[in-house]
C-alpha cells in the first residue's frame, strides 16, 4: 500500500524522518553514528528539557492541520507530550501481515481483539479488510483519537467496538462471557496507568499471555504479539510467547525503519503464528 512515510536520515542520537507534509526531528538513542546528511531541516523538533520530559519546538513552516495516508486509511497525527505522534511507521510490515491474513477469509468477517490499540493504525488496517474489531485501551482520549481517525478513513460505521478500558480486566469479563475471538493483536506498553492500577510488561504479560489463550478460537486465525519493551530480541520474546502458546509453530522477527544497513534502527520485536 502506499504510505505518506519517509525516513530520510538518522545519527546523533536522532532521526529525521517525513510524516505527510510535515518533517521531523525526533530523539532516538540506538542512533549513534554519524548522519549521512550535513544540514537538517525539519518543521518541527523534539527534545529532552532540564526536567527529562519531551518538548516541541514548531517552526514557522509546521503544518497545524497534519494527518498521513496509509493506502485507503487516513491517520490525524499530534505532536504529544511525549516524542509519539499517533503512529509508528515501523508497525507498516505488521499491517500487511495482518491485512492479508484477513483478506484470506474471503466472505468470513473473523472476530478481532486488539489491545493496548492505541490511536488504532491495527484496527483500521483489521476493519478495512473485513474483520469486525473490538479495539481497547485505557486512555479515553486516545480511544476518541482512534474514533476520529476511522472517521477520516470512512470506517466510523464499520462493526468495530470503541472500549475504554483495563486491557487485563477487559480480557478476565470476556472470559466470563464466554467470548472468543478469531485472532488477537497485542502490543503491551512497558508500563501503563488505568483506574484499575499501574500495569508493568515484566510483572503483567504472562498473564496477558494466558488470557489471550483462553480468548483465541481453537481454529484462530492469527495471534500477533508486538514488543517495545524490554528491549527484547525477536528469540526472547518467541521464547516468551512458546511459555503459553506451546503446540504453535511461531515466527518472529524484528521492525525496522530505514532501508540502509548503515543507517537502519530496530524498533521492537514482534512474534505471531498461524502464517
Amino acid at each position: 500500500m502506499n504510505f505518506d512515510y519517509e525516513f530520510l536520515d538518522s545519527g546523533n542520537g536522532l532521526k529525521l524522518e517525513r510524516f505527510g507534509n510535515n518533517i521531523l526531528i525526533r530523539p532516538e538513542k540506538k542512533a549513534s553514528w554519524t548522519p549521512k546528511i550535513n544540514a537538517w531541516k525539519a518543521d518541527a523538533i523534539c527534545q529532552y528539557d532540564q526536567k527529562n520530559t519531551y518538548v516541541w519546538e514548531k517552526k514557522a513552516s509546521f503544518n497545524e492541520a497534519w494527518s498521513i495516508n496509509y493506502g485507503t486509511l487516513c491517520f490525524e497525527l499530534r505532536l504529544s507530550q511525549s516524542k509519539n505522534i499517533g503512529i509508528f511507521p515501523e508497525q507498516e510490515k505488521n499491517w500487511q501481515w495482518l491485512h492479508e491474513k484477513i483478506k484470506q477469509k474471503n466472505n468470513y468477517h473473523p472476530n478481532v481483539l486488539n489491545l493496548f490499540a492505541y490511536t488504532g493504525a491495527a484496527t483500521l488496517v483489521a476493519a478495512s479488510a473485513g474483520a469486525e474489531v473490538c479495539h481497547v485501551d485505557a486512555s479515553k482520549s486516545v480511544v476518541n483519537w482512534a474514533f476520529r481517525n476511522a472517521q477520516l478513513s470512512g470506517l466510523s460505521n464499520n462493526p468495530i467496538r470503541w472500549i475504554v478500558d483495563d486491557a487485563l480486566k477487559f480480557m478476565q469479563r470476556e472470559i466470563k462471557r464466554g467470548i472468543l475471538y478469531d485472532g488477537i493483536i497485542l502490543d503491551p506498553p512497558p508500563m501503563g496507568h488505568s483506574k484499575n492500577g499501574i500495569f508493568t510488561f515484566k510483572k503483567n504479560t504472562l498473564l496477558l499471555l494466558e488470557l489471550c489463550r483462553r480468548l483465541l478460537k481453537p481454529d484462530a486465525s492469527f495471534f500477533l504479539f508486538n514488543c517495545y519493551a524490554m528491549n527484547y530480541t525477536p528469540q526472547i520474546a518467541k521464547e516468551l510467547i512458546m511459555q503459553i502458546f506451546k503446540q504453535k509453530k511461531l515466527r518472529a522477527g524484528e521492525l525496522f525503519i530505514g532501508k540502509s544497513l548503515s543507517n537502519r534502527i530496530s524498533c521492537s520485536a514482534y512474534v505471531r503464528f498461524n502464517d
